[in-house]
């Protein structure tokens, strides 16, 4: 070990020593190469420190300097836009901390919703702004997602996601009864860098924020009057603290099987607010970045949950534990192995599966150029509807990688599946580098 890594090494110790009093966490020391990492407590959050010669040490106190928590700004993508949206993914199977998010009078938690439609699909639900142009034509503004505070809803609608923590808690077999939840986390805007996660400069809620309707329209449910206005919001805590943890906590919801909140949030329509499902890929690529973030993070699950309802090593039924974040197979039956009992269950006789969790597949998308570099070549696939040749929708080519199959030769391989032309000459670009060929 060289003398820098000896320097680095004796760094981490100190650090280590420090943090592991104060707030244990797994923490990644970085200094040009990644050295060992340092596991401190099974319930871990990734911290990543940029180790520099900027520090100095005080009364056995580490003091870093304040620029060792920022980061350069990540690389932005559409659907994967870094915010200050914590997951929190250790706390996920803490029944007392979800059921705190849900039970709990003030917490400001937030809720985003989706709906299940034909085809094994599901939607969010979105709310335009319509403007009229003149007498007989309306202009829609961009679509915004439908988020709404948990403890602004009436108390009979409140009642249903009590019911849902409950069940969390027991793992009861008829969870996806009437809600179906998860958790995504809880956004750290505005918090002390020293507390937050991660300091991205992104904050979830420059663009994600609740819906209220200034209108002051009036809505039945169930006979009780609720005026959607924002002087009825009652008053809620700015951030939700359990432990050393805070934040505005966030879940995603599929209503499919409560037709009483679907019924509230379509009743949210009036002259000025259009309340709809967004199906369409066009207007989809209409949100904003963060929102664009949130849908596929809540899609992902909620789409994922929705397809799997069976065991796939036994057949017998499955429901969502951690805060729906895990597949559970309620199979409790036992047989004998070598004279052990062990579940009947193939996944639950494994210790480590990947039928539990959502999957991950790799996928590769290409731009496709000439050799001279002056042309690209797009796909334009029927199943997206446009309204005339002008708004066709054209994509790059992207498919998924076989198994044992190299990036580079994926690329190749779908360009000729998807269009028959042949490729070489693979080139791999990191974000960016890519933004700089933009």
């Amino acid at each position: 070990m060289g003398e820098n890594q000896e320097s680095v090494s004796s760094l981490a110790i100190h650090i280590y020593e420090y943090i592991s009093m104060k707030n244990p966490r797994f923490l990644w020391f970085t200094k040009n190469t990644r050295i060992n990492n340092l596991n401190l407590n099974r319930y871990t959050q990734l911290i990543r420190f940029q180790i520099s010669k900027s520090f100095s040490t005080t009364d056995s106190i580490l003091q870093l300097d304040s620029s060792l928590f920022k980061f350069r700004k990540m690389s932005d993508i559409f659907f994967g836009t870094t915010t200050t949206l914590n997951r929190f993914s250790f706390l996920r199977n803490d029944s007392k901390f979800i059921d705190s998010l849900i039970k709990n009078s003030t917490s400001p938690t937030r809720l985003v919703f989706f709906k299940q439609f034909e085809k094994n699909s599901i939607h969010s639900i979105v709310h335009f702004h319509k403007e009229p142009i003149d007498d007989n034509s309306v202009q829609k503004s961009d679509p915004k997602l439908f988020v709404l505070e948990l403890n602004n809803l009436p108390e009979n609608l409140k009642e249903k996601f009590l019911n849902w923590s409950n069940k969390n808690i027991n793992h009861d077999f008829d969870i996806r009864k009437e809600l179906t939840l998860v958790f995504l986390g809880m956004d750290e805007n505005n918090l002390n860098d020293k507390i937050k996660f991660l300091s991205c400069g992104n904050e979830l809620t420059s663009t994600v924020k609740t819906f209220s309707n200034t209108g002051g329209n009036n809505t039945k449910i169930n006979n009780e009057s609720i005026s959607q206005t924002e002087t009825e919001i009652s008053k809620l805590d700015e951030y939700f603290q359990y432990e050393d943890y805070k934040g505005v906590p966030y879940f995603a919801v599929d209503l499919t099987n409560c037709k009483e909140l679907e019924e509230y949030i379509l009743n949210f329509n009036s002259n000025s607010i259009q309340i709809d499902y967004l199906k369409s890929m066009p207007e989809l690529l209409n949100l904003t970045n963060n929102e664009a973030s949130i849908f596929s993070y809540s899609k992902t699950y909620l789409d994922w949950l929705m397809r799997n309802q069976f065991c796939p090593g036994c057949g017998s039924k499955v429901i969502p534990i951690d805060a729906g974040t895990k597949l559970l197979c309620t199979n409790s039956e036992t047989i004998e192995i070598n004279d052990n009992k062990v579940s009947a269950c193939p996944v639950k006789q494994t210790s480590v599966n990947n039928v539990c969790f959502p999957r991950s597949d790799p996928v590769i998308i290409v731009g496709i150029i000439s050799s001279d570099g002056k042309k690209i070549l797009l796909g334009n696939n029927k199943r997206h509807a446009f309204r005339d040749a002008k708004h066709k929708m054209y994509s790059c080519i992207a498919g998924f990688m076989e198994p044992g199959e190299t990036i580079e030769e994926a690329t190749i391989r779908e360009i000729w599946e998807e269009t028959g032309c042949k490729a070489s000459n693979v080139l791999l670009n990191s974000m960016d580098q890519m933004k700089k060929l933009i």
